[in-house]
């Protein structure tokens, strides 16, 4: 499965500006529990992204994968996958907001970059 994400995602660029988002985001922290915090919030935001990767991949590989057997349907896999996937992030902002409180907008801000940057990593005719 990680070759198909390689395939489908440029992980330099990803990377590089991901980092980049988090390096400032960091710079908006107070104090060490802050730091732990949003990287905590961007380990969970990276874990939600793979994982959604894994269930969009799951719900159309009928139509992807010549081998597929429509009589193994994955409908529970893809429900679990998507299931999962909101609770690692819900999990993460919730314990985000007990430690940082209202200032739990820089990680839900450092969240909507993640996407933006998976969108301009997406690697064009894939």
């Amino acid at each position: 499965m990680l070759f198909e994400l390689k395939e489908k995602i440029n992980l330099k660029r990803f990377f590089l500006l991901s980092f980049l988002s988090l390096a400032i985001t960091l710079g908006f922290s107070k104090s060490l529990a802050e730091i732990y915090t949003i990287i905590g919030v961007y380990i969970a935001t990276l874990a939600y992204l793979y994982i959604f990767f894994l269930a969009v991949a799951e719900l159309f590989r009928p139509y992807t994968d010549k081998n597929y057997d429509k009589r193994k349907d994955g409908k529970g896999k893809v429900l679990g996958l998507f299931a999962t996937k909101l609770l690692v992030l819900i999990i993460a902002l919730l314990l985000g907001v007990q430690i940082m409180g209202s200032r739990i907008i820089i990680c839900v801000i450092n969240y909507i970059l993640q996407i933006l940057i998976l969108g301009v990593s997406f690697k064009k005719g894939k």
